[in-house]
């Protein structure tokens, strides 16, 4: 399951290449049904912020490729501002898609190519 956000503000994501080391793939494997995983590393301006994952609304016409929005909430608080690297994952059941694009409000981030675990 993707993070959900803490009470805060939104941060926006300076750049497409803050978020890098993206990958997908789908978990094929017995005994369970196929499960997609997404993984990639967002730099961000200071520890307080959270990153998370969602489905966009709506999705695109082609249905083999998951798009999903990348979300940063700056939690509540006072922070040291150095910028630290999150992991940001999202895991999605019964789900086999050929492409996973990320995008950051309507910014195209990441398009991932999935790989199949089987």
């Amino acid at each position: 399951m993707a993070e959900q956000p803490l009470n805060g503000g939104v941060v926006i994501l300076e750049s497409k290449d803050k978020a890098t080391g993206w990958f997908a793939w789908v978990d094929l494997m017995p005994p369970g049904p196929p499960t997609l995983h997404v993984i990639g590393d967002v730099q961000v301006p200071n520890p307080g912020v959270n990153v998370f994952l969602t489905e966009k609304v709506p999705q695109g016409i082609n249905h083999r490729i998951l798009l999903l929005n990348l979300h940063l909430v700056q939690s509540p608080g006072i922070w040291p501002q150095h910028v630290v690297v999150k992991q940001v994952r999202f895991e999605k059941v019964k789900a086999i898609y050929d492409e996973v694009d990320v995008f950051s409000e309507t910014t195209l981030v990441a398009q991932i190519p999935v790989q199949v675990a089987s």
